[in-house]
Order: C-alpha cells, then sequence, then structure tokens
C-alpha cells in the first residue's frame, strides 16, 4: 500500500492499482515463463549467478524460445 499511495490517494484507487499491478505482473511473468524457468533452474543448479551468468541464462532461453517457433 505504501507505494501504491505514492501513486494514488484513494483507498479505493490504492486497492484498484494494486490489483492492476497484480494483473500485470502475473501477465509478464506467464509471457516470458521461459525465462523466468530458465533462470530459475540455473539458481537451482548453482546457487547463485553473476550478472553475466543470469544474462547467458536469459539470452539462451530466448534463443531456444525462437528456434522452436521457427522449427516447431
Amino acid at each position: 500500500h505504501a507505494v501504491a499511495s505514492l501513486v494514488v490517494r484513494s483507498s479505493r484507487s490504492i486497492d484498484t492499482f494494486i490489483d492492476f499491478a497484480k494483473a500485470e505482473a502475473s501477465a509478464l511473468l506467464l509471457d516470458h515463463r521461459d525465462v523466468v524457468f530458465a533462470v530459475s533452474d540455473a539458481l537451482i543448479r548453482y546457487r547463485t549467478l553473476t550478472g553475466e551468468q543470469i544474462d547467458e541464462t536469459i539470452r539462451a532461453a530466448l534463443l531456444c524460445k525462437t528456434w522452436g517457433a521457427s522449427h516447431g
């Protein structure tokens, strides 16, 4: 609520803003679930990742998704 209250004023607007933010977050995670799962798998495997490793994991997941879409 604290962050939402910086954006909107009324209690009703705060609740509406939070509901909107939840829906957007869910949609983003679903749209990019291949990347989310790839990063999750890498974290389970290695426990920690550097920024470079995260970038490479994301790059690889996106390449697999692109390759699969064009060859599937």
